[in-house]
């Protein structure tokens, strides 16, 4: 939250200081502290002291009576450029120059200048305003209003920042970094177990440690995962997301995003549109409604899609398994990639590569199959489907119900393998003119009941386990 008060603290001799005038801190840490000092003064427990000589700062005097809490006010021009002396629990900075303060188990209360902080132990930061550098271990709660903030942690705590620009240095563990709405920030986060979640603003954000999380809100994201057990959430804001180390989650919302995988990853996508590089093994994928672009580089991945249209490249020399619902989908084995695609009600057009690919679908809004060189395809399933031919040696596998199979001149010389040709099927000889199919027939050669059909150009066709009498009138010509 942001504190819209006027923050006021105990004075000496009874008087009351103003911090800052109609502006607050992040968490309103400073209204907090000074809620707390105003209670204790009036019980007689707190001793105030004022310091207005630049140099270092005064120690603190004995406790007299019932004071048993320490606050120390530095006002004037300063600069006051000190070690905090021990005993004293809370300072709260007025001056009107920059300070440059460093203290253990102390409670800074800053004004809009800005300062220079360095912390220890168990300490607080409530830098209501000002640029402001902050040096902190230990156990920490460093909070900041309006400014440009440099903040270098090694510890534990809560760091928040306002609106402005901020860099975050974080090494130790179990911080929770928040940007406020407005702000922008560039975080290093190489502790462990920590959370960092973003309002508005822009963030640049790599994380190196383990079991980290992101929160992402409307604001433009970069975010780069170098450990391991991370997890993105990305709501509204466009994103882009690189997972260079292992077992991340990743799961989107309605903004976009440019993702790129290491190992054994996982992304869940909903509406938002998504292009996602899948670079290593053993990543899983799962999409909704959003449209997304695919490429697999490794092996040994997963993508399941739902209503979403959806465009893969698989280029990796492994298998990989591709699993659709009713969105259209563009699927392209590219070199040695061996797919298992499972299709349902939705469109799918697959061209395969070098490798050995099984689709499995019902083919009730239409499957395309488009073989490459060396390649094999493997349809099983119920519906339409059709089969292009293409260059170089290939096989294709239909299963129940009509395949149409291409063999355009086009892309002839090859020596193919057809399994699985049924009654229903036809096979069809483009560009080769009206007669080629006669006089393949004519000259079909059967051979341990299979039978190869040889065209003009040298094309070798042989149908598995089919005698040349079952394909006449199944091969026509054009």
């Amino acid at each position: 939250m942001s504190g819209s008060s006027s923050v006021t603290v105990p004075g000496a001799s009874g008087s009351t200081v103003t911090v800052a005038p109609g502006t607050g801190d992040v968490l309103g840490l400073a209204q907090s502290i000074s809620a707390l000092l105003h209670s204790i003064n009036g019980s007689g427990g707190l001793q105030v002291t004022a310091d207005s000589v630049p140099g270092p700062i005064p120690s603190r005097p004995a406790f007299t009576g019932t004071e048993s809490v320490s606050e120390i006010v530095l006002s004037g021009a300063g600069p006051f450029n000190s070690s905090v002396p021990a005993g004293y629990n809370f300072v709260v900075n007025t001056s009107s120059a920059p300070a440059t303060l460093s203290g253990s188990n102390v409670d800074f209360v800053g004004g809009t200048i800005g300062a220079s902080y360095s912390v220890s132990g168990n300490s607080t930061v409530a830098a209501t305003g000002g640029d402001n550098t902050v040096s902190a271990s230990g156990n920490y709660l460093l909070s900041f209003g309006p400014g440009n903030n440099s903040i270098n942690a090694n510890g534990s705590g809560t760091i928040a920042t306002g609106a402005g620009n901020s860099t975050i240095v974080a090494s130790g563990s179990n911080d929770v970094i928040g940007i406020g709405n407005g702000g922008n920030a560039n975080v290093s986060l190489s502790a462990a177990n920590s959370v960092i979640y973003m309002g508005a603003g822009s963030l640049s954000a790599d994380v190196t440690g383990t079991g980290d999380s992101v929160g992402l809100y409307t604001g433009p994201a970069s975010v780069t995962l170098g450990g391991s057990g991370e997890k993105v959430f990305a709501n509204t804001g466009p994103s882009t997301i690189v997972a260079s180390g292992s077992g991340n989650v990743i799961g989107l919302y309605s903004g976009s995003a440019v993702i790129t995988l290491g190992n054994n990853d996982t992304v869940f996508g909903n509406t938002g549109a998504s292009s996602i590089v899948a670079a290593g093994t053993g990543d899983a994928i799962g999409l909704y409604s959003g449209p997304s672009t695919i490429t697999i580089s490794g092996s040994g991945d997963a993508v399941y899609a739902n209503s979403g249209a959806v465009s893969i490249l698989a280029s990796g020399g492994g298998t990989d398994t591709i699993n659709l619902y009713t969105g259209p989908a563009a699927i392209t084995a590219s070199g040695s990639t061996s797919l298992l695609v499972g299709g349902d009600t939705g469109s799918l057009t697959f061209v395969g590569g070098s490798g050995n690919s099984t689709v499995l679908g019902t083919g009730a809004a239409g499957t395309s199959l488009f073989g490459s060189a060396g390649g094999g395809i493997t349809y099983i399933g119920a519906g339409a489907v059709s089969f292009s031919v293409g260059a170089g040696n290939e096989t294709l596998t239909g299963s129940v119900g009509p395949s149409t199979f291409t063999f355009s001149k086009l892309t002839g010389g090859g020596t193919d393998v057809i399994g699985g040709f049924n009654s229903q099927d036809t096979a069809i000889l483009s560009g080769y003119g009206q007669s080629a199919a006669a006089a393949a027939l004519a000259s079909a050669v059967t051979s341990g009941g299979s039978t190869t059909l040889t065209l003009s150009d040298n094309t070798k066709i042989t149908f598995l386990n089919e005698s040349a009498s079952a394909l006449t009138g199944h091969i026509t010509s054009t």
